[in-house]
This record gives structure tokens, sequence and C-alpha cells, in this order.
């Protein structure tokens, strides 16, 4: 995640204006503020902004607390809050292939994974365009998928009886959460022998 601006409004409850100083605390996220601002009057107010970026491996609905902590230049008037912030989602998916899939007469599995690169559980769909008539598919076409997750598509193509083994030219299409769609023209040919199970090794 590319990270997010906070505002903290800080308040002066003193007797006199003062140049508040500041310490933040969160770790592994990256933190980006100001050190000190302008004297702030008895009753008045001023914006602290803060730049917050989580951490790489983080996972969206992680909550974590920044903890804020003002004092004067001589170290008094300390005041202190802490501020939960929770990790959003963010959707990423790759989809990897070979260029051709091969079938025998009775079926097969293609070389088809997908990688899910976001922070966020991934519902997936997925359907084949440009299948000619009599041909069916049968396996899963639904699948949900954990942040960093490698999964094979497990998809059984059947082809018609009276094919002529002439390769077929067909369309993978993936939709997943996020709207990220994803398409790949894959050829399917003929073959001896063929996958029964997706050949993906995680």
């Amino acid at each position: 995640p590319e990270g997010a601006q906070i505002s903290v409004i800080v308040e002066q409850r003193g007797n006199h204006p003062t140049r508040p100083w500041f310490t933040l605390v969160m770790p592994e996220w990256n933190l980006s503020y100001p050190e000190t601002m302008d004297p702030i009057s008895p009753g008045e107010t001023a914006t602290l902004l803060i730049n917050v970026t989580p951490p790489q491996d983080g996972l969206a609905g992680e909550v974590s607390l920044l903890r804020i902590r003002a004092r004067e230049s001589d170290g008094g008037g300390l005041g202190e809050v802490s501020v939960p912030l929770r990790i959003g989602a963010e959707h990423a998916m790759e989809l990897h292939s070979a260029n051709v899939w091969r079938v025998t007469m009775e079926g097969g599995m293609p070389l088809v994974w997908l990688e899910n690169k976001g922070n966020a559980l991934s519902n997936i769909d997925v359907s084949i365009t440009g299948l000619p008539d009599g041909w069916t598919t049968t396996g899963s076409e639904t699948m949900v998928m954990a942040a960093g997750e490698k999964a094979g598509l497990e998809i059984n193509l059947n082809p018609a009886d009276d094919w002529d083994g002439n390769n077929v030219l067909i369309s993978l299409n993936i939709s997943a959460a996020g709207g990220i769609i994803l398409e790949r023209d894959i050829s399917i040919q003929l073959s001896n022998s063929s996958w029964n199970s997706s050949p993906l090794l995680n």
C-alpha cells in the first residue's frame, strides 16, 4: 500500500503561547512529519499533517497504533494520544500461462496460474470463450486466493468427439476483486498426453 496523509488537531490548553515539538512512534511503519510548528496561543488549535506508509508485507484489515507525543521545548506540557490506523485493501493479480494448452481426446488441464500480488483476499471468476460446439469444461470456475498465494487453474477441457485435431484458439478471462480483468489467448493443441491436474508446483 502506498499509504496516506492523516491530520491531527493540536490544541493549546496552557496560558501562554507555546511551540510544540512532536515525537511519533509506530513500529514498522514509515512516518514523515514536522518535528515542530509555529507557536500556538492559548485556546487556539493547529493541524499536524502526518504521512504514513504501512509495511510492504502488511495485510488488509490489520490495525496498528500510532502514538503521538507533543511537548514544549523544555520538555514540559507533555501530551500524548494514540490513533488506530487500519491497512486498506490493495488488489493486484497476475496471470501466467503457457501459450499452448495440450489436451488429448479425453481432455486435459492447462499450465495456467494466478498470483495474488495484493494484500487482501480475492474472489476470482474464470470463463473461457471461443470453444467450438460440442466442447465442454469441468472443474472449478471460481477461486478464492489469499494475499501472496499462487494457484493453478483447475479446469479440464473436453474436446468434442468429432474434433479433427486442428488447433483451436480460445480466450481465458479472469475477473478478480477490485475490478481486475485479465485476458489471455491460448492455442489448444491435440497431444498424446495431458495433465489431469494443475501442473503448478508451489
